[in-house]
């Protein structure tokens, strides 16, 4: 009786601790249904990889992939990525749009009283966009290729960490503790005690380059309107260069970043997606000549010297085109040794950079 009494104790034991452990969240347990982990909450689900490596090839194939393949992938994981709300939302603009041209066009009065209704998809996820009258609507994130596998708030589980990726700052949690997730918004700073690390994303300007020499400035751009009075098509090209970090490496970008515009309702802009944008730059010379050890560098890419022509003709439609000038991926433990640490990759100041779409009328703009 007393051997009965002690096995049925620790098999009381045993299926409290198993209990336990079922209902402790962890980014690791994500990656099944919610049957495994019963404490999930659909507003933070997101995308588990088990390695970085799996991570990095998965973005990378769906970044240059189908819609079909989006579709495939966001089941598998049971998650609405980052891309499909984009364009659940550009969808909702231009029905609005559309829908309030019509309105002025029976009732002209109605421009001086009325507003542009903004798309609900953008009112209800606040975080995950930026929205101007003057630019559409922009996803609330820098590294755009990674848009397919993060969920609406930027989130994915890598190795065990719960990672936030934004426009600007990467938040990792360390210990992959997904009730920690609440804490994200109003963590600012490093916070060691609760093993979330805050990287800002850094962006090279005049106010930041070294020795006072601008080698490089983000804040160049260019824009050009066209299609009649009023304007109709609007095309947004910005140079921007900087610097991130993950759990794993240190990220070196140098970009184009084109946005393509239709004229709506009320003076407004939308976000115009197409795969008519062209691209050229003259006179290309990237500073190649810094010894970088291989051993640093996971990836490495720089476009070569001269003149180089870009297309989205076989792209998908997008109303964001990125177009990358150089990216290198520095291991994160050796980045600050790196020579890239202590230069600043630089262009020939005499780059000239023409880029444009074609849709009903040809536009437009240069960067001198």
């Amino acid at each position: 009786m007393k051997t009965s009494r002690v096995l049925k104790d620790q098999s009381v034991l045993f299926a409290f601790l198993f209990a336990l452990v079922m209902l402790l969240p962890s980014c690791e347990r994500k990656q099944n249904d919610a049957t495994v982990a019963p404490d999930l909450n659909l507003n933070e689900n997101f995308a588990v990889f088990k390695t970085y490596s799996e991570f990095q090839e998965t973005a990378s194939k769906l970044s240059k992939g189908t819609q079909s393949e989006l579709i495939e992938f966001e089941k598998k994981h049971n998650f609405v990525s980052l891309t499909t709300l984009f364009r659940k939302a550009e969808q909702e603009e231009a029905a609005n749009h559309e829908r309030e041209i019509k309105m002025i066009s029976q009732q002209p009065q109605l421009e001086k009283t009325m507003k542009h209704e903004v798309s609900k998809t953008i009112q209800d996820n606040p975080e995950s966009f930026i929205y101007s009258a003057e630019e559409g609507v922009q996803l609330n994130l820098t590294l755009l290729d990674l848009s397919k596998v993060l969920n609406k708030d930027g989130l994915v589980c890598v190795e065990g960490r719960i990672i936030q990726y934004k426009r600007d700052f990467i938040k990792i949690i360390t210990d992959g503790d997904s009730r920690k997730i609440r804490l994200l918004d109003r963590t600012k700073v490093t916070d060691k005690q609760q093993n979330i690390v805050v990287n800002p994303i850094v962006f090279t300007n005049a106010a930041n380059a070294k020795n006072g020499k601008v080698v490089y400035n983000f804040t160049r751009s260019c824009e050009s309107f066209v299609g009649g009075s009023p304007l109709k098509w609007r095309i947004l090209v910005y140079e921007e260069a900087f610097n991130a970090d993950d759990p794993l490496f240190r990220y070196y970008y140098g970009r184009y970043r084109i946005l393509t515009l239709k004229r709506g309702a009320f003076g407004s802009w939308q976000s115009y997606s197409t795969h008519s944008q062209r691209g050229t730059v003259n006179h290309f010379t990237p500073q190649s000549s810094i010894f970088v050890p291989p051993s640093l560098f996971d990836q490495s890419f720089f476009e070569a010297t001269g003149s180089k022509a870009w297309s989205n003709a076989s792209g998908p439609q997008q109303s964001t085109w990125i177009v990358p000038y150089f990216f290198q991926a520095a291991y994160l433990y050796n980045a600050n040794s790196s020579p890239l640490s202590q230069y600043t990759i630089s262009f020939s100041p005499s780059n000239t950079a023409t880029f444009n779409f074609d849709v009903e009328t040809f536009c437009e703009c240069s960067i001198l």
